[in-house]
């Protein structure tokens, strides 16, 4: 009887453009959409029959698991950069102007999260013992990276 881990049902599933990672796999796995062992221990882990596999998929492929679809993060909605309402004199569109000025406060301030993230990431490394990686800006002593 062949069985498969998680590792394994995830590169099946992804083959077949069905899952996306492996923790959607054990979330499924979790819900009782794929039918396996539970894991004895984190060593061992779950045990996928082969046929309970072949049997998921059959019924993701006909469209019986719409509901997992739908659960998926959606895609973010589309972004207006120009107001859509009010039309230039000369017929262009004028952007709005505190659209634009949010979405660069937005950006700036994702950028100083990134470089926060980074320190704490590299301390960790250092703290461990992993070769540390500086950003191209660090190695010229600017210390700025974009």
């Amino acid at each position: 009887m062949l069985t498969y881990n998680v590792r394994d049902a995830f590169q099946l599933l992804k083959e077949r453009g069905i899952a996306r990672d492996k923790q959607e796999v054990r979330k499924w796995l979790n819900e009782g959409f794929i039918q396996a062992a539970p894991p004895e221990n984190r060593r061992i882990g779950w045990k996928i029959q082969a046929e309970a596999l072949q049997a998921f998929i059959a019924k993701y492929e006909k469209g019986e698991f719409e509901s997992l679809l739908q659960r998926r993060k959606p895609s973010l909605p589309p972004v207006t950069l120009f107001d859509e309402s009010a039309p230039a004199a000369d017929g262009e569109r004028k952007g709005t102007e505190p659209g634009y000025a949010r979405l660069e406060e937005e950006v700036v301030s994702l950028r100083q999260q990134v470089r926060v993230l980074r320190r704490e990431l590299n301390d960790l490394k250092k703290v461990l013992g992993f070769p540390v990686l500086t950003a191209a800006g660090a190695r010229d002593g600017t210390g700025t990276d974009s």
